[in-house]
């Protein structure tokens, strides 16, 4: 005869039951079958202070010639990469993300009109490891561009974060253990063996400051730049046999 133990659903916590032979091995068939169980799920969260600022900067050029508007863009977008390695980017933390030629045409209320002009838009990320400099690099990226500097914004991350993902991935699993040791005891069974534990999770988005395409920063002193706190997040699913 099949029993069936049912219990409320807690959160992300769930305790699971199947069928048991008479006068067989519980442990065994819960670990070759997987039908019986206690699955938890804890979340782990760390939190820390960004050591790395990624700049995404670069220049847009409308003229009228399609060559004027290529030669015009590399001109401009050239100063901006040596006003970055002249800040303290290493070149090899340069990377292009986005170039783009694309035609502007006339308005017209049904569909497109003749071409008038050409856009060119080139933009590299940057990664600034002195954090402390990321508003100085900003404002001597976008006066190298001139006024067709553009910044699609900033964000900041660590370099390394393997410490806060063992803090957070250690929270993680006390908290699943916890929890399932909770529901075990409230359904008056025994915890067994852990049959088996994954993981997901990573760095919570990133803060990140948007910039207008045409921003004049030229005429701000210098550009504020707040990197706050970087989080990281770690779910763990722990799944026990029942004893």
């Amino acid at each position: 005869m099949r029993r069936w133990l049912l219990v409320p659903a807690v959160g992300l916590v769930s305790l699971l039951a199947g069928a048991c032979d008479s006068g067989g091995d519980t442990s065994s068939q819960n670990a070759a079958g997987g039908a019986m169980g206690v699955s938890a799920t804890g979340t782990g969260q760390a939190f820390g202070e960004p050591d790395v600022a990624i700049i995404s900067v670069g220049v847009n050029v409308e003229r009228e010639a399609v060559e004027e508007a290529r030669g015009v863009a590399a001109q401009a977008q050239q100063r901006v990469i040596d006003a970055l390695t002249d800040n303290g980017v290493d070149e090899e933390d340069i990377q292009t993300v986005q170039f783009s030629v694309y035609p502007q045409y006339s308005g017209s209320p049904t569909g497109r009109g003749e071409i008038i002009g050409y856009t060119v838009s080139n933009v590299v990320t940057a990664k600034v490891r002195d954090i402390d400099t990321t508003g100085d690099v900003i404002d001597a990226a976008t006066a190298a561009g001139g006024n067709d500097a553009v910044v699609q914004g900033v964000s900041f991350t660590i370099d390394d974060p393997s410490d806060l993902r063992e803090e957070a991935r250690r929270m993680a699993v006390e908290q699943a253990r916890r929890q399932a040791e909770q529901l075990a005891d409230a359904a008056g069974v025994n915890l067994g063996d852990l049959l088996s534990i994954s993981e997901s999770g990573g760095f919570a988005p990133f803060g990140r400051a948007e910039a207008g395409m045409d921003m004049a920063l030229s005429q701000v002193p210098t550009t504020p730049i707040e990197p706050g706190q970087v989080e990281v997040n770690i779910s763990v699913t722990l799944q026990f046999a029942i004893d």
